[in-house]
């Protein structure tokens, strides 16, 4: 894997409408590393000027989030609104396969304001994306970018028509 520009994607998207966030895509180098996501919810979360409280879901939160705001004050390439208010929760399909004790503080069942949001969205997008995948692989980088870049923006389009 060592000839390989990436390892995957991260992004985030909506969790109501499914659309994809503007410049949260990031590319995994060497695995999921936490800087890759945090410099994808901070791209994510300048779009957002004018809300104060964000539900950030996310397969991993119970670890991403314990120091991700530390992260984010040492970094010079990192930055949130200061009267921001982050609940970090993970979807509920991630949720089972962690311990119990991440239940009770990291469900969506118990975060006022979420309704029935599952939390799960983005894998539905991802799925949408195996289509190119074969082939955009086998691209340069600028290509591949282009391509997926493409048909991420039409999936959003898709949802406004």
């Amino acid at each position: 894997q060592n000839h390989l520009d990436e390892m995957g994607k991260g992004a985030y998207a909506c969790a109501r409408h499914g659309a994809f966030v503007p410049h949260s895509v990031v590319s995994f180098q060497k695995g999921e590393w936490q800087i890759n996501m945090d410099y994808s919810i901070c791209q994510a979360l300048k779009q957002f000027p004018w809300h104060q409280r964000v539900l950030v879901i996310y397969d991993i939160c119970c670890q991403w989030i314990i120091h991700f705001r530390e992260r984010v004050s040492e970094s010079e390439f990192l930055a949130l609104w200061d009267s921001m208010e982050i609940t970090g929760t993970v979807g509920k399909w991630h949720l089972a396969a962690h311990i119990p004790e991440c239940f009770p503080k990291f469900s969506l069942n118990f975060v006022e304001g979420t309704g029935e949001v599952e939390g799960e969205i983005l894998e539905t997008l991802w799925s949408g994306m195996d289509e190119i995948a074969a082939m955009a692989q086998a691209m340069l980088i600028t290509h591949h970018q282009e391509v997926v870049d493409d048909h991420m923006n039409d999936s959003n389009w898709c949802k406004m028509i």
